[in-house]
This record gives structure tokens, sequence and C-alpha cells, in this order.
């Protein structure tokens, strides 16, 4: 799908543009940087709520790619927020972009990500399962409850246990094909008074959610969002 096609389909849905400027930059663990921007009037339109996510059209040598990152710590009066950028080392263009930003540099971006706001209700606890993709967004549920959380994480490389993270001791595993182990660790109780977030690779979401599902979440506190799929690039090139 082209960027014609992808902005025609956002303009459908009435998905709102905005313009990002960068405001600084930090890296908080070597492969993992995060970009301070501002833009007032984002925060104005938003809803904002934790695991919100915009969509950027970032550059590259063969044009624009699309790609979709969680809003982190949002200040309405400031009008800045922050987005997280883990650095895979492939070169890949949001990588290139990320690394090169600097205060000043502006990114287009748009707002539509559909019915995707996790609430935990009524739940006596919440369970969150992802990997770093979706571990800004697991910081931000996890900073916005006071509910008993158990947090597991696929790591891909040494030192992602490095990440930092908002609950005392994630469950750090290895990132398998299968996800057996991620499915092994799963808490081996009724889960119908938990609310359940799962994010990251398409396979281990549709997988864990399937478990837990069985083992008595309930979907109405289950919320599941595949952030990208093994072995496809993720991201669409201006054709």
């Amino acid at each position: 799908m082209g960027e014609r096609l992808e902005r025609a389909l956002l303009r459908a849905f009435r998905a709102p543009s905005f313009e990002l400027r960068v405001v600084g930059t930090e890296h908080l663990a070597p492969r993992l940087l995060k970009l301070d921007v501002d833009c007032p009037d984002f925060i104005e339109a938003a809803e904002i709520h934790p695991g919100l996510w915009l969509r950027l059209w970032i550059p590259g040598p063969q044009g624009k790619f699309q790609r979709a990152y969680t809003v982190i710590g949002a200040d309405r009066e400031a009008g800045t927020f922050s987005l997280e950028f883990y650095l895979h080392g492939g070169g890949g263009v949001a990588e290139t972009w990320a690394r090169a930003a600097r205060p000043g540099m502006r990114i287009e971006a748009a707002l539509y990500e559909g019915k995707s706001v996790f609430d935990p209700g009524e739940a006596a606890e919440v369970l969150l399962v992802g990997d770093l993709t979706s571990l800004p967004a697991i910081n931000e549920i996890c900073a916005s409850t006071e509910l008993p959380k158990t947090v597991i994480l696929e790591a891909t490389a040494p030192g992602d246990e490095s990440f930092p993270t908002e609950v005392d001791r994630p469950l750090w595993l290895e990132q398998r094909v299968d996800s057996a182990n991620t499915l092994a660790a799963l808490p081996k109780r009724d889960l119908s008074g938990c609310a359940c977030f799962i994010a990251g690779e398409t396979s281990m979401v549709r997988s864990v959610r399937k478990e837990l599902l069985a083992r008595g979440a309930q979907k109405r506190l289950l919320k599941s969002q595949g952030y990208w799929i093994r072995g496809r690039s993720m991201g669409t090139a201006v054709k």
C-alpha cells in the first residue's frame, strides 16, 4: 500500500494530521532512544490515555514510511510528550531518522488508533505481556494504575533487561518463535478478575490471547494488539 492510498484512508477515517517538533533527545539504554517533541495542537485534540499512539510519516531515501509510536508523558500545560525508538541496529528508516533527530527537526504525524483504550475497570489485578516494541505502552499503563501488576517481557538480545520499566521485577524471557516460554510463564490460575494487555509480535499476541481466554480472562477486560509481524518489514514506502 503506497503513501497516497494510506493518506486517503486516513482522510476517510477523519484522522487529523499534525507537525511535531523535536525539542530533545536522550538515550535511556544502549538500544533505546527517547525523543521529546512539542505539539500543543496534538495535545489539545487527543484524548490522552495510557497506551495512546500516533502514526509518524518517516522520511527515507525512497519515500515516506508510516510507523506507529506510543505517546509517553504527555504534558497538557507544556504541549509536549515523548516517543521512544527501539534501535534494532538494522538501519531501517525509523531508526535512521531517530538517530539523526536533533532539536528543531520536524515530522508529520496522524492520529488514528481505533478502539484502543485499555481500561482495567473493576479488575482486581493487571497482567501485561509484550516485548520492547510495546514496552512504552506497558510502562504508561503501569504508571497509571495502583492495581497489583504482573509484567512479562520478551527480550531479543542480551542487555534488553536494562530497559527502564515501571515495575520493580518484570519477568524477562528470551523471545522465541513459538512463544512457548512466554505461554509457560502465564499465571496458572483463574484470570476472570484480571485486566490483560498483550502487545508485540502478532503470532505471540494471538497465542497468549487464546491461552488467557482459556484461563478465564474476560474479553471486556482484555486488550490485544499485534505491533509487528515476524519476517515482515513494517511501514509502507512510497511507490
